[in-house]
C-alpha cells in the first residue's frame, strides 16, 4: 500500500509515492487521475529503467530505480 501523506493546508491534494508499475500500481494511478484534487502522485519505483521510462511518459511523473 502507498505511503501518504496528510496536506497541512486544507484544499491540498495528499501526496503519494508508488512501488512497482503492475496492475496495482495502475489501479492508484487511476484513483489519483479521477480525484486529482484529493490525491497526487508524486514518483514511481520501478525496477528497469526501460519500465521506468514508459511509466514517466504514460503517467507524467517521474520514476527512480531500486538499488541493486
Amino acid at each position: 500500500m502507498p505511503a501518504m501523506t496528510v496536506p497541512d493546508r486544507p484544499g491540498q491534494p495528499a501526496t503519494f509515492g508508488i512501488v512497482g508499475s503492475g496492475w496495482r500500481s495502475e489501479f492508484f494511478h487511476r484513483v489519483a487521475q479521477a480525484i486529482p484534487d484529493v490525491l497526487r502522485i508524486t514518483g514511481v519505483v520501478t525496477r528497469s529503467a526501460e519500465r521506468g521510462d514508459g511509466v514517466s511518459k504514460a503517467w507524467s511523473v517521474p520514476s527512480v530505480r531500486t538499488s541493486q
